[in-house]
């Protein structure tokens, strides 16, 4: 089991925006976070084979009716995005801070 807990920081006054976090392994979208408000956290969980996988977990934003991915090719003031080749072994947890000042913090 992977595990992201997320979180959005220094979100401008009127663009807290409902997001959910999808995540894709190896190219396939496997599963995606509840629907919430970006200014609170969240987390999801999926379930993963063990080995090596290309994980991306993209944080997408539900604007005028319509779902996109919260990147700067999108207009947004930061890539709110995980991109990396995980080696999965037992269960693991990822923390990302989205800060929309400083960019995504992995810990």
């Amino acid at each position: 089991t992977l595990t992201f807990k997320y979180s959005v920081i220094n979100i401008v006054k009127g663009y807290d925006h409902n997001s959910k976090l999808v995540i894709y392994e190896d190219g396939k979208m496997i599963g995606e976070s509840t629907e919430h408000l970006e200014s609170k956290p969240n987390s999801v969980s999926v379930k993963l084979s063990q080995g090596k996988h290309q994980i991306k977990a993209v944080l997408t934003s539900l604007y005028e009716g319509k779902w996109e991915e919260h990147t700067i090719a999108n207009t947004y003031s930061i890539d709110c995005l995980f991109e990396d080749e995980v080696n999965i072994k037992k269960k693991k947890t990822i923390t990302l801070v989205f800060d929309i000042d400083k960019g995504t913090i992995i810990k």
